[in-house]
């Protein structure tokens, strides 16, 4: 391979390293360790970047690479060479293959031993299919491929012998790739996410960190915590003037306003919603969920609780903490007041020991060792983050 930076998932390299794909990694996925004594390598020590598939794919994902944006770029790919220009790579001489082609013979690839990779790939289809795509078009097919347990690493190990030139291993060079990588546009920013108000961004901010690690840096939820006299205005109205404002001034940046699941946010985004906004813009709610299809509520002047569906009328982001937050001392879940519209919503001395709560469980998952998988319900958080990963995604034919 020469003295060059590969890319490898499950053994084998497969792209050639270059900032771009660097900068989809993080520092904290910097390693530096022993060979195992049977590599026979030219160092004794492997460096580089050591990540999985999930987490690349949903970074890609944040990025506007998605599963069908990748597909479409290899069907143009492969429909060029059936044109006088640019016509086939130079050196193929076969058929024009599908795109079913290509994608049975990843998945092939990357179920086989290492081994046997070489011998299945001999036919240079996939490095002809590859060699005029781009780098983060071709990680997607792969990582979308790819088992979940597979290693992808991107190898720094060839750069360390020394015999070109000093190589320091203990500079972020993953960290200085991405802040390069940013001013170069839209869709490498990242995706900035507008909420009602401070504590949502920060306990979304806190709940990623725990269900979406690998996204630190790719989405970032507005930070509403300025000093009191610069502090913006909160609420679902403050969270449609903001995103209008956004749109009017032109930001570059893929942005999504998200509110509330309850009546108060889908009448003041209904009429940003009716007039349309921008293809990098998105109006969205929290997601509904079957927990909140029969949630315990108390309607005005019930004694008892009564289940009702609060999707679309109450859902605010204390519903979606976590089973156990919601959970009383009395082991069932505090019911959540209504008023005459169907609205409503937790008293604020109930909404701050939720929020602290949740807090405490964030704090404690955060702090817990690496590869501990964190105690307590986190499917709603979770479901919020999946959403706004797929926020630009190809509406389903």
């Amino acid at each position: 391979m020469g003295h060059y930076p590969w890319l490898k998932i499950a053994g084998c390299a497969v792209i050639a390293g270059t900032d771009d794909l660097l900068a989809l990694f993080t520092e904290a996925e910097r390693q530096h360790l022993p060979r195992p004594e049977q590599e026979e390598e030219d160092t004794d020590w492997w460096f580089g970047y050591r990540s999985t598939p999930r987490a690349l794919r949903d970074r890609l994902q944040a990025q506007g690479m998605t599963a069908d944006q990748a597909r479409y770029d290899l069907e143009q790919e492969l429909a060029s060479w059936s044109r006088s220009d640019p016509g086939p790579p130079d050196g193929w001489t076969g058929p024009v293959p599908s795109a079913e082609d290509v994608l049975e013979k990843i998945t092939k690839s990357m179920a086989l031993p290492y081994e046997l990779q070489d011998a299945l790939l001999d036919d240079g289809l996939l490095d002809t299919v590859f060699i005029r795509m781009s780098e983060r078009t071709m990680l997607r097919l792969l990582v979308d491929r790819a088992p979940e347990a597979a290693v992808v690493d991107l190898d720094l190990s060839e750069l360390t012998g020394g015999c070109c030139f000093p190589y320091d291993m203990d500079k972020a060079r993953a960290a200085d790739a991405r802040a390069d990588q940013l001013a170069a546009g839209r869709e490498l920013s990242p995706l900035l996410v507008l909420t009602e108000g401070a504590t949502d961004a920060r306990l979304l901010t806190k709940a990623m960190r725990v269900t979406h690690p690998h996204l630190s840096g790719f989405v970032s939820f507005l930070d509403f915590d300025l000093p009191a006299s610069g502090r913006p205005e909160g609420g679902a109205s403050a969270l449609a003037k903001t995103a209008t404002t956004f749109i009017a001034a032109g930001v570059a940046n893929r942005f999504i306003a998200l509110a509330d699941n309850d009546l108060p946010a889908h009448q003041a985004l209904a009429k940003l919603k009716t007039k349309g906004v921008p293809g990098h813009c998105r109006i969205l709610h929290y997601p509904p969920l079957p927990l909140l299809a029969a949630y315990p509520t108390l309607p005005p002047g019930a004694s008892a609780p009564v289940l009702a569906d609060v999707n679309g009328s109450a859902g605010t982001l204390e519903l979606y903490l976590g089973r156990d937050v919601l959970t009383g001392p009395d082991d069932q879940l505090v019911p959540l007041p209504l008023n005459a519209a169907g609205g409503g919503g937790f008293a604020s001395k109930d909404k701050k020991a939720m929020q602290d709560r949740f807090e405490r469980k964030c704090d404690a998952a955060l702090a817990a060792p690496p590869g501990t998988d964190p105690e307590g319900d986190w499917s709603a958080v979770s479901a919020i983050i999946d959403m706004i990963l797929h926020a630009f995604d190809p509406p389903p034919a």
